[in-house]
């Protein structure tokens, strides 16, 4: 009865001991990947937009940027950190492990997820087949941190896009005891709009954009509505280097000027990190956009350790 109990006694101790270990070191993988998500120094908070769909083989540079995949794009702009986006998620695994693959030696990186119809005109706004494809990739690479729903509050909202479908995407993360965030891609020009302000109830992260380079003269006002909007809700500024919503050149004196007050607004932590944007060739822009980085990337961030 004693041997018994004692057998008993030692099991049980082998398995606090076994339970604490692995409790240990979940605290402190959690620990280090908070850590690793934790900006340092500007360049750890500044991303590229990358449309893999769109790369060309070969090497390429600033003239050719709009061809290059996306490690390469990260490296011509010299960000560390890679939003997937483009088409978002293919649903051919062997795809999306080779896209994710590439940029694997990227410290962070978002997937873009569209849903699981291919219908555009008539969406079903159903993502279960997109996260199960997600909850594979996360095993081997860890570093994907969130996914993003883009055009939310203009394309996808004139679809039919509502909160319950961000819902239905959190519990779907949940389900697979995924910890990524959500991101959404806001427009300021849709800051008015009745559909908007549910959408962006539901989301862990704003990606802001504004459309128009006009615009970008009250750069600083549009964050401020944003924060005013929506308190206490992360916002990863968008900064376009071409002006799509003019169909034109990016103005290289907006551009600089946004890049300046993005700078500034993270000094003051007012944003949490910048995503550079352009799927066409302009050298010039991207060139500059590339040396300014080159000057600010080191810069030390208010409250790093």
């Amino acid at each position: 009865m004693i041997r018994q109990q004692s057998r008993v006694s030692g099991l049980l101790l082998l398995g606090w001991l076994l339970s604490t270990s692995f409790t240990w070191a979940a605290n402190d993988k959690a620990s280090q990947t908070s850590s690793a998500a934790e900006p340092q120094i500007v360049r750890d908070a500044l991303w590229v937009w990358a449309t893999p769909e769109r790369a060309k083989s070969g090497e390429h540079t600033a003239a050719t940027y709009a061809s290059a995949g996306s490690a390469q794009q990260a490296r011509i702009l010299g960000v560390p950190n890679v939003v997937l986006a483009g088409s978002g998620l293919p649903h051919d695994r062997a795809l999306a492990e080779k896209w994710s693959a590439e940029v694997a030696d990227a410290p962070r990186v978002v997937w873009e997820i569209m849903p699981d119809s291919d219908n555009k005109e008539r969406p079903t706004f159903d993502f279960k087949q997109r996260i199960d494809h997600l909850a594979l990739l996360t095993t081997k690479y860890p570093h994907i941190e969130a996914v993003m729903v883009d055009d939310m509050t203009s394309v996808a909202a004139r679809h039919g896009f509502k909160p319950i479908h961000l819902r239905n995407i959190k519990t779907l993360l949940k389900e697979h005891e995924l910890p990524q965030k959500l991101w959404g891609v806001v427009y300021t020009m849709n800051f008015s709009k009745e559909t908007t302000d549910p959408l962006v109830r539901e989301l862990d992260v704003i990606n802001l954009w504004v459309w128009q380079a006009k615009d970008l003269v009250d750069l600083e006002k549009h964050v401020a509505e944003c924060e005013k909007r929506y308190p206490n809700k992360p916002i990863v500024l968008g900064l376009y280097m071409r002006d799509y919503g003019a169909g034109r050149r990016m103005p290289l004196d907006l551009h600089q000027q946004q890049c300046e007050t993005a700078l500034k607004l993270l000094h003051q932590n007012r944003i949490e990190g910048m995503v550079f944007l352009s799927i066409h060739d302009d050298v010039e822009v991207i060139k500059w956009t590339a040396d300014w980085i080159k000057q600010v990337d080191k810069q030390k961030l208010a409250g790093a350790r």
